[in-house]
């Protein structure tokens, strides 16, 4: 694991952090499928992260946050990294503008981005296999069965390149 720059920042944007980390083919995780020998496997990801607060008047102070991540090397950031600073900086500024959401009952669309880890978190971790396997799932032993409202569509595909849910064990990417 690595820093980005020491002291933080990416291409002279201070505010811009980063942390990368790698393995090597022959070191770190090995993997072995059952009846096979057991193989090297490659994993890096990568990732920056990014934050600038700005206040209008008074009081009122906003955060914006941005991050770059995948499974990828450090050419992840080499496009142009102080956009990670630039979209966090944007972010925040909006936010200063922003007007209180209404309360109530309403329908509800997420997109993927952060909408993906909302999905996750709320019901991801008991879909894992090992915890199924073991049991410890509220869906185990539920193939087959309807678990949502049927207005419940959710859609993984692991097969998409780069991404952090990227298949990589299992001969699929």
């Amino acid at each position: 694991m690595r820093r980005a720059r020491p002291g933080g920042g990416f291409g002279g944007h201070p505010g811009v952090g980063g942390l990368c980390r790698g393995a090597a083919p022959g070191r770190g995780l090995q993997l072995r499928r059952r009846g096979r020998r057991r193989r090297p496997h490659a994993d890096p990801a990568c990732g920056a992260g990014g934050g600038r607060r700005d206040a209008a008047s008074g009081t009122r102070v906003q955060t914006g946050t941005d991050t770059r991540g995948g499974h990828a090397g450090f050419e992840l950031l080499s496009d142009d990294p102080g956009a990670v600073g630039e979209s966090a900086a944007r972010k925040a500024l909006t936010l200063l503008d922003a007007v209180e959401a209404p309360s109530g009952r309403m329908a509800v669309v997420v997109g993927n981005g952060f909408g993906g880890v909302l999905l996750h978190e709320a019901v991801g971790h008991g879909l894992e296999a090992d915890a199924v396997h073991k049991r410890a799932s509220v869906y185990a032993g539920k193939l087959g069965q309807q678990l949502a409202e049927p207005s419940v569509t959710a859609y993984d595909d692991g097969r998409r390149t780069v991404r952090i849910a990227e298949l990589t064990v299992g001969g699929t990417a």
